[in-house]
């Protein structure tokens, strides 16, 4: 691009207007271009600006994936795909990785303990876990609390009953009182 310089003239007017040194007086520069007083033209400021944005929309997309990331390998099987919200400039404002549950019987139970320990542990692989990961956490707290409960219910009853498996009725009993998943 052709950039005018304060005090040297590209082409000089036949001496009317030009100094005894031969520098244009009086000329400005082109539409569009800078006057060269260290303003940027609007085509170099939008440029920036774009520059910019683009430099936001890659750093907020790294964050939130990696975060995500990180719950998606923590989650095992128990995790999907990685979802990612994006602002009408195309920033990246938010992201989620859909956590399936297993249900929670009294035959699960054991099983379910470590099942609900790696939700829990999915839900704050991230560095920075939000308040929605820490909530799913808690709840998956609660969750190991009730199978461990009712694993612990389970094999107290199975010793009363000489090791024998438990009746429908005898799981109802273990069961009845907690709010059961699936």
């Amino acid at each position: 691009m052709l950039r005018m310089t304060p005090g040297v003239s590209a082409n000089p007017p036949p001496s009317s207007g030009a100094g005894q040194n031969g520098s244009a007086q009086g000329v400005s520069a082109p539409k569009g271009e800078s006057s060269g007083k260290g303003g940027m033209t609007p085509l170099e400021a939008r440029s920036q600006q774009q520059a910019k944005l683009s430099q936001k929309r890659s750093e907020s997309y790294a964050h939130i994936y990696g975060h995500e990331q990180a719950h998606q390998s923590a989650a095992g099987g128990f995790g999907g795909g990685i979802h990612i919200d994006y602002d009408a400039n195309g920033i990246a404002v938010s992201g989620h990785v859909p956590i399936s549950i297993p249900g929670l019987t009294v035959d699960s139970a054991e099983q379910r303990v470590s099942d609900f320990q790696q939700i829990r542990a999915a839900a704050l692989a991230p560095q920075d876990p939000s308040g929605a990961d820490t909530s799913i956490a808690s709840k998956a707290s609660s969750l190991i609390a009730k199978a461990q409960s009712m694993a612990g219910k389970k094999q107290a009853m199975m010793a009363k009953n000489g090791g024998m498996a438990l009746t429908g009725e005898q799981k109802q009993q273990i069961g009845g009182g907690l709010n059961l998943i699936g």
